[in-house]
C-alpha cells in the first residue's frame, strides 16, 4: 500500500444526518440542494457518538437510504447512501469537481443510483468545505493529509457490513483520477470516464496548489502520481473526441503500461481500455442508460479467452456506434429546435 499512513477507522465517526434519516434518496438531494450549507453552518453534526456509530444504524437499517456527515481532520466529511438490498457489490462513487454555482454537497450522477447493480457510497469532495471557491480538488487533501487511506478504510468497512464481496470505484474526469488512486489504496475494481491523471499537465492544478499549499514538487508527484496496482483491475473509459485527456492523460498511461489504444476495447493484464467517440468531447459521456454496459464490461474484463474478447469488443464498439448516433440525433434536435424558436420571434 503506498505511503507509511496507518488511518485510524473513521468508519465509526460518522453520523448520521438528522435532516435526511430515513428520506428516499431524491428527496435527499432536493433538500441539500435547497439548503447550500456553508461552511460555517455545521450544527447538522450529530454528536452524540454512541447513539450514531454508522455501523450500527446500517445493522439498523442498511436497507435505509441516508445521507451521513463528520467532521474529522478539520474537514466536513459528507456521504450518500444508496443501499441495493441482496447485492454482493459496492460502488464508491468520487464527485471531485463542482460548478461556482453548485450547492454542496455535491453528488455526481446521485440520480443514476438505480441504474447500479450494487450499492452505492457517493462521496463528496471533503476540501469543499474547507475551501468553497475551489472547483476541484482530486480528493488529494492536504499537504501533511492524504484522504485515500482513510476512504479506503472506510469503505472496506462498509463493505464488510454490507456483506459486499467486491468493491467498484466509479468516477469521470477528477473524479477518474480519484477512482483509480482508491485502487492504490484498497482491493477494488477502478472505473474512470476520461480521467485527467498527469495532473502537472492540467491548467487548474496550480490554482489549486496554490490555494492549498501544495508547493513541494516531489510532494505533487507523490500524491497525484497513479499506480496501477498489480492486486486490481483498472478499466478506463475515454472519448476519441476529446483530444486533451487522450494525448495529455490516458494515452501516455497507456503507453508506459504497453497498450496501445483502439476504437473498442484494447488492454492486458489489469489494466483495459474502451474508446469510443461521441460529440461533446470531454463531457460526451453523460448517458445514464450506458450505465450497465460499463458496469458489465467491468466485470468481464479482462476476458478469460481471446473468444471472450472478441466478443466483449464487438459489444463495445456496437455501444460506441449507438452512442455516437445518439449523441449526433440530439444535436440536430437542438439544431432545429433553436431554428423553430428563431422562427416565431
Amino acid at each position: 500500500m503506498p505511503g507509511s499512513q496507518k488511518p485510524e477507522n473513521i468508519y465509526t465517526n460518522l453520523a448520521l444526518h438528522p435532516a435526511f434519516a430515513h428520506y428516499d434518496i431524491q428527496e435527499i438531494i432536493a433538500v441539500t440542494s435547497k439548503r447550500r450549507d456553508s461552511v460555517k453552518d455545521m450544527t447538522l453534526v450529530m454528536k452524540e457518538r454512541e447513539n450514531t456509530e454508522f455501523g450500527k444504524i446500517l445493522k439498523r437499517g442498511i436497507e435505509t437510504p441516508a445521507a451521513y456527515r463528520m467532521e474529522y481532520k478539520g474537514l466536513v466529511w459528507d456521504y450518500l447512501w444508496a443501499p441495493k438490498p441482496g447485492s454482493a457489490k459496492l460502488y464508491v462513487v468520487f464527485s471531485a469537481s463542482k460548478l461556482a454555482a453548485d450547492p454542496w454537497p455535491v453528488y455526481r450522477r446521485h440520480s443514476w443510483h438505480r441504474m447500479f447493480d450494487g450499492h452505492v457510497l457517493y462521496l463528496s469532495e471533503p476540501l469543499f468545505s474547507l475551501y468553497p471557491d475551489l472547483l476541484m480538488a482530486w480528493y488529494l487533501g492536504l499537504p501533511a493529509l492524504d484522504l485515500y487511506p482513510y476512504i479506503a478504510v472506510m469503505a472496506t468497512a462498509i463493505a464488510r457490513e454490507c456483506v459486499a464481496e467486491e468493491i467498484f470505484s466509479y468516477g469521470s474526469s477528477s473524479g477518474g483520477l480519484a477512482a483509480l488512486k482508491f485502487a492504490e489504496y484498497a482491493k477494488a475494481k477502478a472505473i474512470a470516464i476520461n480521467p485527467q491523471i498527469f495532473l502537472d499537465r492540467f491548467a487548474y492544478f496550480q490554482s489549486f496548489s496554490e490555494k492549498t499549499g501544495f508547493k513541494s514538487a516531489s510532494l505533487r508527484e507523490e500524491r497525484t502520481r497513479v499506480n496501477i496496482s498489480k492486486k486490481n483491475r483498472y478499466f478506463i473509459i475515454q472519448n476519441d473526441a476529446d483530444a486533451e485527456h487522450c494525448e495529455r492523460h490516458v494515452y501516455p498511461l497507456l503507453r508506459d503500461n504497453g497498450i496501445y489504444p483502439k476504437y473498442g476495447l484494447a488492454g492486458k493484464d489489469n489494466l483495459w481500455h474502451w474508446q469510443y467517440l461521441s460529440l461533446g468531447g470531454h463531457n460526451g459521456q453523460k448517458n445514464e442508460r450506458i450505465l450497465p454496459i460499463i458496469l458489465y464490461l467491468a466485470s468481464c474484463l479482462p476476458p478469460r479467452t481471446s473468444g471472450d474478447l472478441a466478443d466483449l469488443d464487438n459489444l463495445a464498439i456496437s455501444v460506441s456506434d449507438i452512442m455516437a448516433t445518439l449523441a449526433w440525433q440530439n444535436s440536430r434536435i437542438k439544431e432545429l429546435a433553436a431554428k423553430i424558436q428563431l422562427a416565431k420571434t
